[in-house]
């Protein structure tokens, strides 16, 4: 049984950097780096997801005061000419950031209980616009079926997300339809696609019938 809490204790807070940390080395298989400040973690809405055991397996972070970690990530010549950046206050933003999984929870658990937490928690933040932060881009298709803003894409100003970054910002309604999106892709057009190429597969490596005279 999954169960979320709002972290309290800076035990909590370590746990979940070196959660965050070990989960993006893991997935990028040790291409990235990049660092979370505990303070970061300390001073936001970080949640975690817990098992039965007691032990956190997943996490994020929702933050609606500045400094934002996605605006910090924005060189100070890209800020200055965007317009979603400079004409928004702090009541306009907040962000979404540091989502995260261990190998002790699965990755449709992670979609079925761990992502429409987040999603509620977005939907719920009363914001015009909820920022996020990625290191790759391999979700611009669904980020073009949703139309985000995209704010900045390039080389990161943070010394601890020193990499390429991508810096998105969306609407309430936007998130919530990247979500169902991204489900549909990966847990029903995915696997019937994989079916149909294990199909072909077999029917291509199958020998033909001797005739028969």
């Amino acid at each position: 049984m999954l169960r979320f809490r709002e972290l309290t204790t800076e035990q909590e807070f370590v746990a979940f950097k070196d959660g965050y940390e070990s989960n993006l080395r893991r997935r990028s298989d040790e291409r990235l780096q990049c660092t979370v400040p505990l303070e970061y973690v300390a001073t936001s809405r970080a949640v975690g997801c817990f098992d039965g055991r007691g032990q956190m397996v997943a996490g994020f972070i929702m933050r609606y005061e500045g400094p934002l970690r996605c605006v910090s990530a924005v060189p100070k010549h890209a800020q200055d000419v965007s317009p979603l950046l400079w004409e928004c206050d702090g009541q306009d933003l907040c962000e979404l950031t540091c989502i995260w999984r261990s190998k002790g929870i699965s990755h449709t658990a992670f979609a079925l209980v761990v992502w429409p937490k987040i999603i509620a928690d977005c939907v719920s933040s009363g914001r015009k616009y909820i920022l996020g932060l990625g290191f790759n881009n391999t979700m611009n298709d669904i980020y073009r079926i949703c139309r985000p803003v995209q704010v900045y894409a390039g080389p990161s100003a943070a010394a601890e997300t020193n990499t390429q970054v991508f810096i998105y910002a969306y609407t309430r309604h936007g998130i919530a339809l990247t979500y169902v999106t991204n489900f549909w892709d990966r847990m029903m057009v995915l696997p019937v696609k994989r079916l149909g190429r294990s199909l072909v597969a077999r029917l291509g490596s199958s020998k033909p019938v001797a005739e028969v005279r």
